[in-house]
């Protein structure tokens, strides 16, 4: 295994146990969705399942080139 799959796998699994630790889940939405012309804007947020705080990751543009 390459060191790009294995820092793949370990950020899986530090994420996983994470999210298990605080009984959180991850969710993503297109933020512009049915608007085509804005392109993607997908948002991930994590969610607790005892909701007390919301954590907003960010967004991600990928542009076109």
């Amino acid at each position: 295994m390459d060191d790009t799959q294995e820092t793949v796998k370990n950020f899986k699994a530090e994420l996983s146990a994470l999210l298990a630790k605080y009984d959180a889940v991850l969710s993503a939405k297109d933020h512009y969705e049915g608007y085509p012309e804005c392109g993607e804007d997908v948002r991930i947020t994590v969610e607790l399942k005892e909701p007390c705080i919301y954590i907003d990751l960010g967004s991600y543009y990928r542009g076109e080139g």
